[in-house]
C-alpha cells in the first residue's frame, strides 16, 4: 500500500506544482489551448499530456519521510480557463499487488492512494486535498492552520483511474470554482 502526494499551489493566473521535498523544484503548469478538451478517463492518452513535462522529483512521506520513493511516479499538470488538470502515473513493478478497496466517498481504507493538494494561497498552511484510490473512491478535505482539516468539505470534481501492466493512473479535473484564491 502506498500513497502518492502531489502538491499544487496557484500563483496569479498560473498554477505551480510542487513535489514533496525541500528544496522543491517549481514547475509551471501547462496551459491548454482554447479549442482543446481533455477527456478525463484515466488513460492519459490525450495529446496534451504528451506536451506537459512530467514531475518526477518525489520523496516518501510514509513510512520513511524524506526517503527515496519505492516506486517511480510521474505527475503532469495543466489548466484551462475553468479547471486544473492533474495526470498521475504510479508505476509498480508488481501491479497485481496494487490495493484498491471500494468504499463510499470520503471513507478511508487500507488502499493505495494518489492525493493532490492545492495550496491556492501559497501559504504552506492551508490546502484543498483531492484523493483517489485504484477502485476510483474519492476523498476530499480542506486543510487550514497547518494541521486542522474539514473532512465535511465536499467539492464537485472529477477523477478517473485505470490500471495497466506498468501500475495505475489517475486523471483529475478540479474546477477553479471549487477553490478559494486571490484572483489577480
Amino acid at each position: 500500500m502506498r500513497t502518492v502526494v502531489v502538491f499544487v499551489g496557484l500563483v496569479a493566473a498560473t498554477a505551480v506544482v510542487e513535489a514533496v521535498s525541500a528544496p522543491t523544484p517549481r514547475i509551471t503548469a501547462t496551459p491548454i489551448p482554447e479549442a482543446t478538451a481533455i477527456k478525463v478517463d484515466g488513460e492519459l492518452n490525450d495529446a496534451i499530456w504528451q506536451s506537459v513535462p512530467p514531475v518526477k522529483e518525489f520523496l516518501q512521506r510514509e513510512p520513511r519521510e524524506g526517503a527515496a520513493p519505492t516506486f517511480e511516479t510521474e505527475a503532469r499538470v495543466a489548466y484551462d480557463a475553468t479547471a486544473l488538470y492533474v495526470a498521475v502515473q504510479a508505476f509498480d513493478s508488481d501491479p497485481q499487488r496494487i490495493v484498491g478497496i471500494r468504499t463510499r466517498r470520503d471513507e478511508g481504507s487500507p488502499s493505495d492512494w494518489i492525493s493532490v493538494l492545492v495550496d491556492s494561497f501559497h501559504d504552506r498552511r492551508s490546502a484543498f486535498e483531492f484523493d483517489v484510490n485504484p477502485a476510483g473512491v474519492k476523498q476530499d478535505s480542506y486543510w487550514f492552520n497547518d494541521t486542522n482539516n474539514d473532512q465535511g468539505w465536499d467539492a464537485v470534481w472529477d477523477v478517473a483511474v485505470s490500471r495497466s501492466e506498468r501500475g495505475w493512473r489517475a486523471e483529475f479535473r478540479i474546477p477553479f470554482s471549487q477553490l478559494r484564491y486571490r484572483p489577480s
